[in-house]
């Protein structure tokens, strides 16, 4: 009866949308499977444009992508609450999700997205213009590639960071050392930890893991351990297992 609803990274294509955090075989790797076995109804999302899902015609931004995820979480879910997890741009989705439909939200949390309106706009930038990448598109006509392109665009229709004092929902937010290689620094997301409301928002930070520290050694792990200890500990969120 506990229901985890993840958003993964942008450019996952396929069913490596699942595999990469579902179906790793050993319990170590497989961070979503480690939910499950403790009980959790675990949901993944495919955002459109990425997996099995869709490429509609129209913006990807980082709004229209939560609209995406409450829509899924209350035809599944009717009338209850979830608790959310997002990794890089699913992070920042999950977290537009509980701003906007903190209705639908028990619980946050997530790492590798940063909620800096600056970072965002320079993120957008490369991704829409980069050579290789227009290249790529024209040469190769790869659709999923197009929709990659429109979801970095569309960051910039959404400024999270404005917004982060409407926080209702209860935040951790995990930053993996090797993040600050992507300007993610602690001291960053310190600053947005302070915009929310106080007592929402907390921080860990892991030392020795990068951005996608489900797929490296005993990281799946450390991170459920995190999550399920946040969860336990706060007294503004039923839990139990």
């Amino acid at each position: 009866n506990i229901k985890l609803v993840f958003c993964h990274k942008m450019f996952i294509i396929q069913s490596a949308c699942t595999s990469l955090y579902y179906q790793r075989g050993s319990p170590e790797h497989n961070f979503l499977g480690l939910f499950h076995s403790r009980g959790f109804h675990v949901t993944m999302v495919h955002l459109r444009g990425h997996g099995k899902s869709g490429i509609p015609d129209g913006e990807y931004s980082i709004e229209t992508l939560a609209h995406d995820v409450a829509h899924v979480i209350k035809t599944l879910h009717p009338n209850v609450k979830v608790h959310l997890n997002g990794l890089s741009a699913g992070f920042g989705t999950a977290m537009a999700t509980a701003i906007l439909y903190p209705e639908v939200c028990k619980s946050l949390s997530g790492s590798g997205f940063l909620f800096d309106r600056t970072r965002c706009d320079i993120a957008a930038y490369i991704f829409s213009r980069s050579f290789v990448i227009r290249a790529l598109w024209e040469e190769m006509k790869y659709t999923k590639l197009k929709a990659f392109i429109a979801t970095s665009q569309g960051w910039l229709k959404f400024n999270l960071t404005e917004r982060l004092d409407e926080y209702s929902v209860p935040t951790l937010i995990m930053h993996p050392e090797y993040d600050e290689d992507l300007g993610h620094t602690k001291k960053m997301h310190e600053k947005e930890i302070g915009m929310m409301p106080k007592g929402i928002g907390e921080l860990v930070h892991f030392q020795g893991y990068s951005h996608c520290m489900h797929l490296e050694p005993g990281g799946s792990k450390l991170m459920f351990d995190t999550i399920i200890d946040f969860l336990q500990r706060r007294e503004d969120i039923e839990f139990s297992l």
